[in-house]
């Protein structure tokens, strides 16, 4: 005879501060479980120097993960981010750190091109960090920004933008950047 596991009984705070005793099906603990592991991942990749500003402005302390297509090799498809799970071997993702004003960039470069998690808002996925530990800022900037000026013609709304540029500046920037590569 096959018996489900009885829930767990843990403890938490209401809104008004008061410990409140709280039954939590095994299943959904097991499922916070490995939130707070791979919250904690990402955490400590935040601690690392190269992403501690984001990687497009350079605005400190980054809360968004962008997870970029790295482009198929030629001759195969594109792949969209459908459950972020490659549809062809040869595609590969990596990540890096932004703020909340290039996130939006990154938003509208479409699925295609890269995908945006809140680290501290959104559920993550085994496989999103695994992109953002096989990234971060440095390795995104010099795959991405090693060519930029071949790329594109740099002219001043092109060119990389601070913390305090405008979203038009930042869009085109980001843009060229990721599309044109």
């Amino acid at each position: 005879m096959i018996s489900a596991a009885p829930p767990s009984i843990v403890t938490s705070q209401d809104p008004d501060g008061e410990n409140v005793a709280v039954e939590i099906a095994p299943q959904e603990l097991s499922e916070k479980y490995v939130q707070i592991k791979l919250k904690k991942r990402v955490k400590r990749l935040l601690l690392k120097p190269e992403n501690q500003k984001c990687l497009d402005c350079s605005a400190v302390k980054p809360k968004w993960a962008t997870l970029i297509t790295v482009p198929p090799l030629h001759g195969h498809s594109v792949v969209t981010f459908d459950s972020f799970k490659p549809v062809h071997p040869d595609t590969y993702y990596i990540g890096g750190f932004c703020c909340l004003e290039c996130s939006g960039a990154h938003r509208r470069l479409g699925t295609h091109i890269a995908f945006v998690r809140s680290v501290d808002l959104d559920t993550l996925k085994e496989h999103e960090v695994k992109a953002l530990e096989n990234g971060g800022n440095e390795v995104v900037n010099q795959i991405y920004e090693g060519n930029l000026h071949q790329v594109v013609h740099m002219e001043s709304e092109c060119s990389k933008p601070t913390p305090t540029s405008g979203q038009k500046s930042r869009e085109a920037y980001i843009k060229s950047k990721y599309e044109q590569k």
